[in-house]
């Protein structure tokens, strides 16, 4: 299995990880961006699925202008880009087991960046266990991956990224 060399390998291919593969590509670094999504930009940056819209995209405004600036920040021959790959592996001062549904192989990095990611931190009130309770990232992922909208009545709370694209 042959090794692929690098300067930084970035995990992750949300805002924060386009955001410092972007930086260290303008610095000449040579990189390899890795992420279990198809697609990049994380939750916050989550593009709909094909099959469910025809038009480019739910982000809209500057938020969509910001995601535009990172993709093409990333749009380099220096970033090597891995979607749908998932590290199973890290060891030896950055030597990065990666496999996706066709490849296994590894990376040797000189840095590594690690950008997991915006989750929902939900914590327990009563019913929040009932059908049809749903935190923002769960609504997010429905509308925008299956093209489902949660029924009505609906109650936005909470606080975090992902309720501001909710």
């Amino acid at each position: 299995m042959t090794i692929e060399e690098v300067d930084l390998t970035v995990i992750g291919a949300g805002p924060a990880g386009l955001s410092a593969a972007g930086e260290a590509a303008k610095m000449g670094a040579k990189i390899a961006l890795v992420d279990d999504n198809h697609h990049p930009g994380g939750q916050y940056f989550r593009q709909p699925s094909p099959k469910h819209y025809t038009h480019q995209s739910l982000v809209s405004g500057k938020d969509r202008r910001r995601f535009s600036k990172l993709l093409r920040d990333i749009d380099t021959p220096l970033v090597n880009y891995y979607p749908g790959t998932t590290v199973w592996d890290i060891h030896d001062q950055f030597t990065i087991g990666l496999s996706d549904k066709e490849h296994s192989r590894r990376i040797r990095s000189a840095s590594l960046v690690i950008s997991a990611g915006a989750r929902d931190q939900v914590y327990p009130f009563p019913g929040w266990t009932l059908p049809g309770v749903i935190t923002a990232g769960g609504s997010q992922n429905l509308i925008k991956g299956m093209g489902i909208a949660p029924a009505p009545p609906i109650v936005v709370a909470g606080n975090g990224p992902l309720l501001l694209v909710a």
